[in-house]
């Protein structure tokens, strides 16, 4: 209902004030002269000097000089126009940029016994004001061009103190090279001193009352915002009432004249451009704030960069060239309208709590903006509407934002009410529940209990296990009594490992296998255990030597040991087997046969690194029956270095899931070849550590290195 009754009030007020003035058409001057012989200054105080005035472009002409004029051409004043530009004179069309004299003869009424006041609006964008041929007024510096041209913006009264004659002779000199608009932009009034005079304090009491308004809501709404941050809404009109609070002083009667007399025209210019522009950019961001569903975001992103390029084209370009950009703000008024009648029809669909009265205050200053534009063009004769349209834009958004932190609060004190119900009743669960809690966590604690008692049976179990694979394991007495020099990385992941390594003597040949076990932890340590002793039988007890025997036997050994159980076609083992003998006094013979594991070697003096591929399938399983394998010979030299492994190094990730991969361990491997066995595994587990900093181990790792 109080949307409606603003809305309606808001229609009547708009239809009342367009009605026609009762007020005398005002006359029209023809070939520079005003006939105000039959004009009543008491009924009808003030006359708009409009009409054809008399003008020399590019001209400075004194009063004197017009009197020997024969040739005059004329140019219509209007009371709100563009000036000059565009209008003809002498069959050619005058520009923005020029200077020029104007002249005008009004002849006044017999009566003299109401003293008169002249007041000129300034003209774009400096002038001289002629009376009767006395100088009576100026702004700013006419010169003929840039340069010589000092602008100014300052409007002026002359009272006509003594009137010896019927007729007077007002001359302009005027001229602009500053601004889009040059010229007599709006025409100068003739009327009674005491209304013009009453009417320049009207408007400057106005303006500073409006200023004070605009402090004080601006104030008021900026520490709504820091008590309530998330209200940005407040931020926003506080920085609207603001930036229209600057803007009013360089409006009208110019006030900032009289509080900072020095201040340049151009930043006037400057702070009336950034006030139009940034209203706009802010009115739509506090659109947005107060109703963003109905609001659409391209919109507002639309209407926000298009300003701030605006804004950015002001600051940084000088008056003659942004002032252009003006006329094309015109364009977004009408897409500002067509936006606000969508989203009318949208509020009203959706019954939006406080549309109405947002929408009324925007409606309003719209339609007191045309109607002002329209009274000054003399399509209608009524009133200047905008006073009373922005004063009713600023509290009807005062007035919603208020509604809406008065809606908070209610919200809030009811949900007060029902929380301090809800308490109560709470309280009461919570005392039951806690009971129920408190026998779940003694239920809990001696389930916890028996789990470690569990957990503490399996651990010892696994240690158990753990003394077993290590007593099955080749001691490393072994691996000295074969090897001078050699390393064994071995780091199971979890207590204990699925990769082993076995080592034996047959005669004069050394057996030496690396095993990488399907899984790890229990089930691997498990497939380790039968694969060692799979390996004694098949070596120690059938005395078969050659590598790819043993891994054929060795797959037969682990099929069997498997049969019952259904799964056992997923266990297997990936490993390399690989033969060292005596080949000459300085060379050895070494023969090598892999499933999914490869051998390295590197000769003396350690430049090229190689390898010998195992077959791509592990070994266990059915899927692997009729797999071959071959063996592979090479003799090697004293002091080369033999390598074999199981995966887990090279698939270790870090805290970024990046492999520590084959490259960098080939190449760790080929550069430290020289170095002693411990060393290079110093290095390799440094280089680890690093790696996987904090991440956790995925697998075990089993590395041997050798130098024969």
């Amino acid at each position: 209902m109080l949307t409606k009754a603003v809305i309606h009030i808001s229609l009547l007020f708009l239809l009342a004030a367009c009605a026609s003035s009762r007020e005398p058409a005002p006359p029209q001057a023809q070939h520079g002269l005003l006939n105000l012989y039959n004009w009543d200054f008491a009924q009808a105080p003030q006359v708009a000097l409009t009409g054809e005035w008399a003008f020399y472009y590019q001209q400075y002409l004194t009063p004197q000089q017009l009197h020997h004029q024969v040739n005059r051409s004329y140019l219509k004043i209007k009371a709100q126009s563009d000036g000059w530009k565009g209008q003809h004179w002498r069959r050619n069309k005058v520009g923005h940029f020029g200077y020029g004299t104007f002249c005008l003869n009004i002849v006044l009424p017999p009566s003299n016994t109401i003293p008169l006041t002249l007041k000129i609006p300034p003209p774009k964008t400096s002038y001289r004001a002629y009376v009767n041929g006395k100088l009576l007024g100026k702004a700013g510096k006419a010169g003929t061009n840039r340069a010589s041209t000092t602008p100014a913006h300052r409007p002026i009264l002359i009272p006509l103190t003594t009137r010896s004659k019927d007729t007077i002779q007002l001359v302009l000199q005027v001229a602009n090279f500053h601004h889009r608009k040059g010229g007599i932009s709006t025409a100068p009034t003739l009327g009674s001193k005491t209304a013009l005079e009453s009417e320049t304090k009207y408007t400057i009491w106005r303006t500073i009352f409006l200023m004070g308004t605009f402090l004080m809501m601006g104030i008021n709404h900026l520490f709504l915002f820091f008590l309530y941050r998330k209200g940005v809404s407040s931020l926003y009109f506080a920085l609207i009432c603001f930036i229209t609070l600057g803007r009013s002083l360089v409006l009208g009667e110019m006030l900032i004249q009289h509080l900072f007399p020095a201040t340049p025209w151009e930043w006037m210019l400057k702070l009336e451009y950034f006030g139009f522009f940034g209203n706009v950019l802010f009115a739509a961001l506090f659109a947005k704030a107060l109703f963003p569903q109905q609001f659409p975001r391209w919109v507002i992103q639309l209407i926000v960069v298009f300003n701030m390029l605006c804004l950015g084209l002001v600051f940084a370009t000088p008056a003659y060239i942004h002032s252009f950009i003006f006329p094309i703000v015109y364009l977004i008024v009408p897409f500002i309208v067509i936006v606000l009648s969508v989203v009318t029809v949208t509020m009203i669909r959706q019954k939006t709590k406080g549309g109405g009265i947002y929408l009324a205050g925007n409606f309003i200053v719209i339609l007191s903006i045309i109607n002002d534009v329209l009274h000054h063009t003399g399509i209608i004769h009524t009133t200047d509407l905008l006073f009373i349209g922005v004063f009713a834009y600023f509290f009807s958004q005062s007035f919603l934002i208020a509604q809406r932190f008065s809606s908070a609060f209610y919200q809030a004190e009811d949900s007060s009410k029902q929380l301090k119900v809800l308490n109560e009743t709470l309280e009461l669960r919570v005392n039951s529940r806690t009971h129920e809690l408190k026998q779940q966590k003694d239920d809990i604690k001696q389930k916890n209990q028996k789990l470690e008692i569990q957990a503490q049976r399996i651990n010892d179990s696994i240690k158990v296990a753990q003394n077993i694979q290590q007593a099955i394991l080749p001691d490393e007495r072994q691996l000295k009594e074969y090897f001078a020099d050699y390393f064994l990385m071995y780091r199971p992941k979890d207590i204990v490992s699925g990769d082993f390594y076995w080592i034996h003597r047959v005669q004069e040949q050394i057996i030496v296998v690396a095993a990488d076990c399907t899984g790890h932890g229990v089930p691997g340590a498990m497939m380790t255990m039968i694969g060692k002793m799979s390996l004694d039988k098949i070596v120690k007890d059938q005395k078969i030597t050659s590598p790819e025997e043993i891994i054929r036997s060795l797959h037969w050994e682990i099929n069997v040991t498997l049969a019952k159980d259904r799964a056992y076609d997923y266990h297997g083992m990936d490993l390399a087997v690989f033969t060292l003998q005596p080949h000459t006094p300085t060379e050895a013979q070494l023969t090598f046969a892999g499933a999914k594991i490869n051998l390295y070697y590197i000769h003396f003096p350690y430049r090229e690194f190689k390898s010998l591929a195992g077959s791509r399938k592990p070994i266990g399983g059915e899927s692997f029956d009729h797999l071959s394998f071959q063996n592979q010979k090479v003799i090697l030299s004293k002091g080369a270095m033999v390598y074999v492994g199981s995966d887990g190094l090279a698939d270790q990730n870090n805290h970024r899931r990046r492999r520590f991969g084959t490259k960098l361990l080939y190449e760790l491997l080929k550069e430290n070849a020289h170095l002693s066995a411990a060393k290079q595994q110093e290095i390799l587990e440094e280089a680890l550590e690093i790696h996987m900093h904090k991440s956790e181990q995925r697998d075990d790792i089993l590395w041997l290195g050798m130098r024969l």
